[in-house]
């Protein structure tokens, strides 16, 4: 899209606040909606390149992503720049955004969850073993059977609860993941 085909007119910046731009409908008048800094780019002195559909609630008028969006008329027609640019920084972005997630995803393991569950794997082999090994000395083959049974049934729950907080970690690190 070249620079002429993303100014519009039909949006403008009415306030900036940190974190945060409002943006004024110029058909109703009204405060159309508020971008978050993620929402938009700065790329020239108070001219935004919207990252999302930007809408007015009050009369409907909508722009697409990829539009202009700046203070007035004039330091719009005044703008100009290299539509390159922005698709360099876009795929910059994204390598970067992809690195992160693949490092925060090798760094942040568990441990308890997985001593949990390496216990839950040890614990129900040991059992077996005293099991068998309690069968040839004292008793029945119905109570070892029962003895390795509730070891197993133990170990399954440790498992298991190995696992819960395993995927309450990675729900936790996804969550972040979004709110960045």
């Amino acid at each position: 899209m070249s620079t002429n085909e993303r100014k519009q007119t039909k949006f403008f910046v009415s306030h900036i606040w940190p974190g945060m731009i409002d943006v004024t409908c110029s058909k109703c008048g009204t405060v159309a909606t508020s971008l978050h800094n993620s929402e938009v780019e700065l790329v020239g002195e108070k001219i935004y390149l919207t990252k999302k559909e930007v809408s007015c609630h009050r009369c409907g008028e909508t722009i697409p992503a990829g539009m202009l969006i700046a203070e007035d008329k004039q330091s719009l027609d005044d703008f100009s720049f290299d539509d390159s640019t922005v698709a360099e920084r876009e795929a910059k972005e994204q390598a970067e955004q992809a690195a992160r997630v693949a490092l925060n995803s090798s760094n942040e393991k568990n441990t308890v969850a997985s001593v949990l569950q390496v216990y839950a794997i040890i614990n129900a082999i040991c059992g077996l073993f005293l099991a068998l090994r309690m069968a040839d000395d004292y008793y029945s083959g119905a109570a070892v059977f029962l003895l390795f049974g509730t070891v197993l049934v133990a170990s399954g729950f440790i498992y298991a609860l190995g696992e819960v907080i395993k995927l309450l970690h990675e729900i936790k690190l996804n969550t972040r993941k979004t709110e960045k």
